[in-house]
Protein backbone atom coordinates (compact mmCIF):
# COMPACT_ATOMS: atom_id res chain seq x y z
CA UNK A 1 0.00 0.00 0.00
CA UNK A 2 1.66 3.09 -0.76
CA UNK A 3 -0.38 6.74 -0.24
CA UNK A 4 1.22 10.26 -0.22
CA UNK A 5 0.44 13.24 1.70
CA UNK A 6 0.73 16.47 1.35
CA UNK A 7 1.15 19.85 3.59
CA UNK A 8 -2.58 21.94 3.81
CA UNK A 9 -0.23 24.97 2.92
CA UNK A 10 0.91 23.30 -0.29
CA UNK A 11 -1.41 21.37 -2.07
CA UNK A 12 0.23 21.39 -5.32
CA UNK A 13 2.37 18.35 -4.56
CA UNK A 14 3.19 15.68 -2.23
CA UNK A 15 6.14 15.64 0.23
CA UNK A 16 5.87 12.24 2.11
CA UNK A 17 4.87 8.88 1.13
CA UNK A 18 3.77 6.36 3.14
CA UNK A 19 4.37 2.43 2.38
CA UNK A 20 3.36 -0.64 4.03
CA UNK A 21 3.94 -4.14 2.95
CA UNK A 22 3.87 -7.54 4.76
CA UNK A 23 6.87 -9.27 6.74
CA UNK A 24 6.43 -12.29 8.88
CA UNK A 25 7.44 -12.29 12.17
CA UNK A 26 9.60 -15.11 11.53
CA UNK A 27 12.01 -12.47 9.92
CA UNK A 28 12.27 -10.37 13.07
CA UNK A 29 12.23 -13.63 15.92
CA UNK A 30 15.96 -12.44 16.44
CA UNK A 31 14.80 -9.50 18.11
CA UNK A 32 11.64 -11.05 19.48
CA UNK A 33 12.95 -10.62 23.17
CA UNK A 34 13.33 -7.00 22.88
CA UNK A 35 10.89 -3.85 23.86
CA UNK A 36 11.18 -0.35 22.42
CA UNK A 37 8.83 2.75 22.66
CA UNK A 38 9.58 6.45 22.50
CA UNK A 39 8.36 6.00 26.61
CA UNK A 40 10.52 2.81 26.70
CA UNK A 41 13.62 3.33 25.02
CA UNK A 42 15.45 -0.04 24.08
CA UNK A 43 17.78 0.01 21.14
CA UNK A 44 17.91 -3.37 19.42
CA UNK A 45 21.14 -2.95 18.06
CA UNK A 46 23.09 -2.54 15.13
CA UNK A 47 21.53 -5.66 13.44
CA UNK A 48 18.37 -5.06 13.90
CA UNK A 49 19.19 -1.60 11.88
CA UNK A 50 20.86 -3.52 9.28
CA UNK A 51 18.14 -5.76 8.62
CA UNK A 52 15.72 -2.88 8.37
CA UNK A 53 18.13 -0.80 6.51
CA UNK A 54 18.04 -3.80 3.81
CA UNK A 55 14.39 -4.10 3.52
CA UNK A 56 13.95 -0.45 3.00
CA UNK A 57 16.38 -0.61 0.09
CA UNK A 58 14.23 -2.80 -1.16
CA UNK A 59 11.28 -1.75 -1.22
CA UNK A 60 13.07 1.08 -3.04
CA UNK A 61 13.97 -0.33 -5.39
CA UNK A 62 10.77 -1.84 -6.13
CA UNK A 63 9.26 1.74 -5.75
CA UNK A 64 11.75 2.99 -8.52
CA UNK A 65 10.21 0.94 -10.65
CA UNK A 66 6.95 2.79 -10.80
CA UNK A 67 8.93 6.35 -10.15
CA UNK A 68 12.55 6.09 -11.29
CA UNK A 69 15.02 8.29 -9.75
CA UNK A 70 12.39 8.71 -6.71
CA UNK A 71 15.38 7.30 -4.38
CA UNK A 72 17.32 10.67 -5.23
CA UNK A 73 14.56 13.04 -3.92
CA UNK A 74 13.93 10.73 -0.52
CA UNK A 75 15.22 12.99 1.80
CA UNK A 76 14.81 10.92 4.81
CA UNK A 77 12.73 7.97 5.43
CA UNK A 78 11.48 6.24 9.29
CA UNK A 79 10.69 1.94 9.10
CA UNK A 80 8.92 -0.02 10.90
CA UNK A 81 8.10 -3.83 11.78
CA UNK A 82 5.97 -6.48 12.82
CA UNK A 83 7.99 -5.62 16.46
CA UNK A 84 7.12 -1.61 16.13
CA UNK A 85 2.98 -2.72 16.10
CA UNK A 86 3.49 -5.29 18.72
CA UNK A 87 5.29 -2.60 21.31
CA UNK A 88 3.07 0.30 20.74
CA UNK A 89 -0.17 -1.41 19.36
CA UNK A 90 -0.02 -4.61 21.45
CA UNK A 91 -1.00 -6.79 18.63
CA UNK A 92 0.15 -10.33 18.63
CA UNK A 93 3.26 -11.00 16.61
CA UNK A 94 2.92 -7.54 15.50
CA UNK A 95 -0.03 -8.24 12.99
CA UNK A 96 -1.10 -4.89 11.17
CA UNK A 97 -4.38 -6.70 10.34
CA UNK A 98 -5.69 -7.35 14.05
CA UNK A 99 -6.75 -10.94 15.03
CA UNK A 100 -7.12 -13.96 12.96
CA UNK A 101 -10.69 -13.91 11.36
CA UNK A 102 -12.43 -17.18 10.02
CA UNK A 103 -14.53 -16.08 6.96
CA UNK A 104 -16.72 -19.04 7.34
CA UNK A 105 -17.71 -17.70 10.69
CA UNK A 106 -17.99 -13.92 10.27
CA UNK A 107 -20.49 -13.73 13.31
CA UNK A 108 -18.19 -14.94 16.10
CA UNK A 109 -15.44 -12.71 15.57
CA UNK A 110 -17.71 -9.49 14.72
CA UNK A 111 -17.60 -6.83 17.32
CA UNK A 112 -20.28 -4.09 17.36
CA UNK A 113 -19.17 -0.46 17.58
CA UNK A 114 -21.46 -0.15 20.18
CA UNK A 115 -20.67 -1.01 24.33
CA UNK A 116 -22.60 -1.30 27.13
CA UNK A 117 -20.95 2.22 28.29
CA UNK A 118 -23.14 5.41 26.96
CA UNK A 119 -21.46 7.46 24.94
CA UNK A 120 -18.09 4.76 24.75
CA UNK A 121 -17.95 3.43 20.54
CA UNK A 122 -15.36 1.19 19.47
CA UNK A 123 -13.59 1.39 15.71
CA UNK A 124 -10.61 -0.22 14.11
CA UNK A 125 -8.97 -2.60 12.40
CA UNK A 126 -10.47 -5.48 14.58
CA UNK A 127 -13.87 -4.31 14.22
CA UNK A 128 -15.50 -5.91 11.41
CA UNK A 129 -12.61 -6.38 8.60
CA UNK A 130 -9.02 -6.26 8.66
CA UNK A 131 -6.54 -3.94 7.40
CA UNK A 132 -6.58 -0.25 5.52
CA UNK A 133 -9.68 -0.78 3.77
CA UNK A 134 -11.42 -2.65 7.51
CA UNK A 135 -10.23 0.98 9.56
CA UNK A 136 -12.25 2.97 6.72
CA UNK A 137 -15.26 0.93 7.04
CA UNK A 138 -15.41 0.62 10.43
CA UNK A 139 -14.80 4.44 10.88
CA UNK A 140 -17.87 4.77 8.78
CA UNK A 141 -20.06 2.35 10.85
CA UNK A 142 -18.90 4.13 13.81
CA UNK A 143 -19.65 7.31 12.49
CA UNK A 144 -22.82 5.97 11.61
CA UNK A 145 -23.91 5.29 15.16
CA UNK A 146 -23.39 8.74 15.83
CA UNK A 147 -24.94 10.35 13.11
CA UNK A 148 -27.35 8.00 11.44
CA UNK A 149 -26.65 6.18 8.14
CA UNK A 150 -28.83 7.89 6.01
CA UNK A 151 -26.84 11.05 6.88
CA UNK A 152 -23.94 9.90 6.43
CA UNK A 153 -24.28 8.24 3.57
CA UNK A 154 -25.82 11.30 1.68
CA UNK A 155 -22.55 13.21 3.04
CA UNK A 156 -20.19 11.13 1.78
CA UNK A 157 -22.38 10.52 -1.84
CA UNK A 158 -22.46 14.54 -1.90
CA UNK A 159 -18.77 15.20 -1.27
CA UNK A 160 -17.87 12.42 -4.12
CA UNK A 161 -19.85 13.79 -6.61
CA UNK A 162 -18.26 15.13 -9.92
CA UNK A 163 -18.54 19.18 -9.54
CA UNK A 164 -17.79 18.87 -5.97
CA UNK A 165 -14.19 16.49 -6.99
CA UNK A 166 -13.08 19.44 -9.59
CA UNK A 167 -12.54 21.87 -7.10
Amino acid sequence: MMSMGIKKENAIYGDNITIMTYMRFEEVEPWADTFNTVAHKNERGQTYAAFKKEKAEIIIDELEKKFPNIRDCIQDYYTSSPLSYRDYIGTNRGSMYGYAKDVNKSMQSFISPKTKIDNLLFTGQSLNMHGILGVTISGVITCSELLGQDYLLEKIIAANQPEKLEN
